[in-house]
């Protein structure tokens, strides 16, 4: 508990009282549990979406703009920060080291302005295009993309020998990334059963549960050796990155699979 209660803390800006364990090894241990983080972010969102549909019904595009906005205040726009910062240093094409050290600049260049542009546009995109028909997407995203930072931290080692980075990949054994995995992919099946209890949509069920999902794992796992590759390994700013690719490339995937129905 003191784990999980350190990784709400340090992840997202909820009011959370002091742990008895305030410390960098409790918070490193508590890796298992990023994605129980995620269904907390996703119970959330759904949550603001039963009421934002009542307010704003038929104008799906405010609702998903104002969800997209609620879950950068929970999170503090912490996984933007790194998604930015880390697409304006890979993409400047200097050594590993000179990448790492552009991620300490305070300063943000055209890369990572736009990739951040495209990534909120993308994200309010697709979210308005099926929020109404099937709000259940948003209780998935933010937890899938949580289970890819574990499996960063479980396969890349960190680029640097100090940092927030390397103590996560320290504390990511294969126990840890199975119990991760077990968590995230229990909450899926419930969230189909459920699903599937209101609707008859067994082949888009199907896909949005389990290929959407895997298609997301694999490529947030490609994403992690093109760290290695770039930079040497994960850093914070990588992390906080592929939750927000993981988001939109599972939205992505889930879109396609609402056209396929259609």
């Amino acid at each position: 508990m003191d784990g999980i209660i350190l990784l709400f803390k340090f992840m997202t800006r909820f009011p959370i009282f002091k742990s008895s364990k305030d410390n960098d090894e409790e918070l490193g241990k508590s890796i298992k549990y990023f994605p129980v983080v995620g269904i907390v972010i996703g119970i959330v969102l759904y949550l603001f979406y039963s009421i934002l549909n009542v307010l704003f019904h038929f104008n799906y595009l405010i609702i998903a703009a104002i969800l997209v906005s609620i879950e950068i205040i929970i999170t503090g726009g912490i996984h933007f920060v790194g998604l930015s910062v880390t697409f304006d240093s890979i993409f400047k094409y200097r050594s590993k080291q000179k990448m790492l050290d552009m991620m300490k600049e305070t300063t943000l260049g055209a890369n990572g302005v736009m990739v951040l542009i495209a990534t909120i546009f993308l994200k309010i995109l697709f979210i308005s295009s099926f929020i109404v028909k099937e709000p259940f997407i948003i209780l998935i995203m933010p937890v899938i993309s949580r289970l890819n930072s574990v499996i960063n931290c479980a396969f890349i080692n960190g680029a640097k020998n100090t940092g927030k980075a390397k103590l996560f990949a320290d504390n990511t054994s294969v126990h840890e990334l199975t119990l991760s995995t077990i968590i995230t992919f229990a909450y899926i099946v419930i969230v189909s059963i459920f699903k599937l209890t209101f609707e008859k949509y067994s082949f888009y069920v199907f896909f949005l549960i389990l290929i959407s999902p895997i298609i997301t794992v694999f490529l947030g796992y490609i994403y992690g050796k093109w760290m290695k590759i770039r930079i040497g390994g994960i850093t914070g700013y990588t992390l906080g990155a592929v939750i927000e690719l993981s988001e939109l490339v599972f939205l992505f995937f889930s879109y396609i699979s609402l056209m396929r129905i259609k």
